[in-house]
């Protein structure tokens, strides 16, 4: 939507919110549908590494986002690396950025981890911790369908570790519901 609109895509840097490390499932669709169209360099893509351990992967990824300059990331209040926008799909369960409800990766809040590791067996990837993602200076967070109007409903409610976006405090949040999923509020 936005191709052909007065925004400069030259000075965009795009960084993932996790990624299985048996494939590159969430970088390839970003740059199938928008990121080849939109003209960001190349080199201002930052895909997970794709390695065979989790831990390394983290290591590498927390590596990458910690070395940008600082015409890139500035470092938030905190002292973590700050994205100016982040943008986050709210799961029916709540999930964000691949944190899933009660999982020990939420209790890494407080932490201040920038990339966890997963090392599930069949499933190992790399994610930002929650740390990273409340460091960003805003937050649009996306929910379709009315089977995720209960999660947006938690999230909107107290903070609780059965709904990860309950969790996010950005400066700035935005909500895009359609009509099926903000039936609850």
């Amino acid at each position: 939507m936005l191709v052909g609109e007065d925004v400069d895509f030259s000075k965009w840097h795009v960084f993932f919110t996790g990624e299985r490390l048996d494939g590159q499932e969430s970088f390839l669709l970003a740059k199938e549908l928008w990121i080849d169209a939109c003209g960001i360099p190349a080199d201002q893509v930052h895909p997970v590494p794709q390695i065979p351990s989790a831990e390394g992967a983290a290591a590498q990824y927390t590596a990458e986002i910690c070395m940008q300059e600082e015409t890139v990331l500035v470092d938030s209040e905190e002292g973590l690396p700050a994205l100016d926008l982040l943008l986050l799909h709210v799961g029916p369960d709540g999930t964000v950025g691949r944190l899933k409800p009660n999982s020990s990766e939420i209790d890494e809040a407080g932490t201040g981890k920038v990339v966890l590791p997963i090392e599930e067996a069949g499933a190992e990837a790399a994610i930002v911790g929650p740390d990273f993602m409340n460091a960003a200076r805003s937050a649009v967070l996306l929910a379709t369908g009315s089977h995720s109007a209960q999660a947006v409903q938690a999230a909107l409610k107290k903070p609780s570790a059965s709904c990860p976006a309950s969790l996010l405090r950005t400066q700035q949040m935005t909500w895009m519901l359609d009509s099926d999923c903000a039936t609850l509020i």
